[in-house]
């Protein structure tokens, strides 16, 4: 069962900020739902000036959890947390939204400059049981609203999209971050033409690498358990989109349901492997499943399902920009994508395939593989020559 926002076409609701009440926010359309937060688009009022806001309630999905703990009867009213352990919960919360306040901070300020690409955010109030964050976003939508509203993007825009996208990735692997939950809905769209740019709405997965540092030959079983906790108290860490998480991400969140469920050392230390596990290629895979989504209208499933004239029948593009596509994402569903770089240089390879190019790393492949088959006799270091000289 789907949660119940506090807003409908018939309930609207302000909140105002909790240590003045000057701060003010209308709260007028629901733009995603995550793993641990609802969000809605609002109009933020202050000093006599009104401004475009997102604000993030925290409402986890407990839809696969065998305990309900966070209810909403109705449109208008509070989350009521139904459990025995209330207070420790509301303390949880409170701490994992003020860590993804820090971390959303973190990517908006440097120390020197503000990132375009992330929003100041900061904590606004408490409404019932839930905690509400309020990011300081300007006029938009989210990327998935704007594929609804526009249907299947081109090659050309989704491949432009894909590359703004890696620009964020790029920063956050920079910083030793892995988002996590990179997705259409986590990702805000403002501004047009040559001034139009991608932001990041939700840091509620985010983790640093260096954030859970540790030797797992040195760990004794009383510390393996210490620390699957402290990361199992983060409910947001490997709580992620089916259909654009990577596999590690999936191996992850079933490691932390199984300590969850029993909290023995050796499940303790099944979770500490899989958070090790996680790499750059986990944000990588959200980004090209993205790219497939915005082109063909849904996420690559990996089941045989996807053909190349399927391809070009949903895109309408030519066999070969269909062959490489699915090339691509045959590639990403072994998570083989370890920089940002590689997987630009198969886009370029794309974008010169859908301008009826022919790429040198095409012709190179091509030839590549007659000379395995022995369909064409050339000398090897001909081919070695037009590579460097390309």
């Amino acid at each position: 069962m789907e949660r119940q926002s506090l807003i409908d076409e018939k309930q609207k609701i302000t909140l105002a900020d909790e240590k003045s009440g000057v701060l003010k926010v209308d709260l007028i359309q629901v733009v995603g739902r995550g793993g641990t937060a609802i969000a809605y688009k609002g109009i933020r009022h202050f000093n006599g000036e009104k401004q475009m806001c997102i604000i993030k309630e925290y409402f986890p999905d407990e839809s696969q959890s065998p305990v309900k703990r966070y209810y909403r009867e109705k449109a208008g009213e509070p989350i009521c947390i139904r459990s025995e352990d209330r207070e420790e919960e509301k303390k949880r919360q409170e701490q994992n939204v003020r860590r993804e306040i820090r971390l959303a901070n973190e990517m908006y300020f440097d120390g020197k400059n503000n990132s375009p690409y992330a929003f100041h955010t900061e904590f606004l109030t408490h409404y019932g049981d839930s905690s509400y964050m309020i990011l300081d976003t300007s006029e938009g939508q989210t990327l998935e609203a704007y594929v609804r509203e526009k249907g299947r993007l081109s090659i050309e825009e989704a491949i432009e999209s894909i590359e703004r996208l890696l620009v964020i990735v790029e920063q956050l692997l920079g910083d030793k971050y892995c988002h996590g939950d990179i997705k259409g809905q986590n990702i805000w769209i403002r501004g047009e033409g040559v001034a139009k740019s991608f932001c990041l709405l939700d840091f509620g997965s985010v983790f640093s690498y260096d954030e859970y540092g540790y030797d797992l030959k040195t760990m004794s079983r009383q510390e393996k358990k210490e620390m699957a906790d402290k990361i199992v108290f983060n409910e947001g860490i490997g709580c992620s989109s089916e259909g654009y998480r990577a596999p590690k991400i999936f191996q992850l969140s079933v490691a932390k349901a199984r300590y969850i469920e029993e909290r023995t050392a050796r499940r303790a230390g099944l979770l500490l492997e899989a958070v090790k596990a996680i790499t750059p290629a986990t944000d990588l895979y959200s980004c090209i499943q993205v790219m497939f989504r915005l082109l063909y209208g849904e996420v690559y499933k990996g089941d045989g399902s996807v053909n190349i004239e399927k391809i070009q029948e949903r895109t309408g593009c030519s066999e070969s920009v269909a062959e490489k596509l699915l090339e691509m994402m045959k590639k990403n569903g072994k998570e083989e994508y370890r920089t940002a770089d590689e997987v630009r240089k198969d886009l370029e390879i794309l974008k010169t395939l859908q301008q009826k190019g022919a790429h040198p790393q095409v012709i190179l492949d091509a030839l590549k593989e007659k000379l395995k088959n022995k369909t064409i006799e050339i000398d090897e270091r001909l081919l070695n020559q037009v590579k460097c000289e390309n």
